[in-house]
């Protein structure tokens, strides 16, 4: 996150006093950059970066809100560091947006990493969920474009498709089908089976088997009305994980 994502869509935020933008550009140092403790070239920098008018000096600004009652900054041997009170008020305010923007930034990049189209269009739809608040949704639109694309990656190939075949009736006999001849094969097994094959055949590693088993489960958790709630947060690093290693490590041939 740089301060430029922060605070592109800040109204009016170059006509902020500069009191207001050193209180922000305090909590970014603090909050994204890490930082303990802030000097006045750490705000300069900021005003840099921005390319923003600033003030000649940041030493009385700083002295002001040193001394205001309740105090907005503490001082040490270090540097300065932001009151608590302040600091919460602009992580309430602030932090929010800042993780949206992380995620808004992590997700959007997927679909440009895919280079099947019909699975790209597929992702975007699934990120316009994810960003419309429909978690839910999100989370099983990326579980069936993900199984989707492991049908085709094991389909595609003919050693990994003679490997399922060859594993399918050693791992259930007593099911009806015992060969996929054709994609929609897949369909007559339960996708928790396909999984379970395909690490029998070693198609696929324990590690990613964990993975997707994992998915799986959260996406049925999805897919029937319960009073479960799925955070943003939850829903991100599903799709993010989900694809990642479900989609982009599976190379098609």
């Amino acid at each position: 996150m740089t301060i430029q994502e922060l605070i592109k869509d800040i109204p009016n935020f170059s006509e902020w006093a500069h009191a207001d933008k050193i209180k922000i550009f305090a909590w970014f140092i603090h909050s994204e950059l890490e930082k303990d403790r802030f000097t006045p070239a750490d705000i300069r920098r900021c005003y840099g970066v921005l390319s923003m008018d600033q003030p000649c000096d940041i030493n009385p600004y700083l002295s002001y809100m040193l001394n205001r009652k309740p105090r907005e900054v503490l001082r040490d041997k270090q540097g300065y560091v932001l009151e608590k009170r302040v600091r919460d008020q602009h992580e309430d305010k602030y932090g929010k947006r800042l993780a949206t923007i992380t995620t808004d930034k992590l997700l959007l990049d997927l679909p440009t990493k895919i280079p099947n189209m019909a699975e790209r269009i597929y992702l975007d739809e699934t990120i316009k969920c994810f960003r419309c608040g429909a978690f839910r949704a999100t989370i099983i639109m990326a579980w069936n474009l993900a199984f989707d694309h492991f049908h085709r990656y094991i389909f595609g190939d003919a050693e990994r498709l003679s490997a399922f075949n060859e594993q399918l009736p050693k791992s259930y006999p007593k099911e009806k089908i015992h060969k996929i001849s054709v994609l929609a094969d897949f369909e007559e097994l339960k996708e928790s089976q396909i999984l379970q094959v395909s690490r029998s055949a070693v198609l696929i590693s324990n590690d990613l088997f964990k993975i997707l088993k994992e998915k799986l489960d959260k996406r049925n958790s999805a897919a029937h009305p319960s009073a479960i709630e799925i955070a943003p947060h939850t829903a991100e690093e599903y799709v993010i994980d989900l694809i990642t290693n479900g989609v982009l490590k599976l190379t098609m041939p």
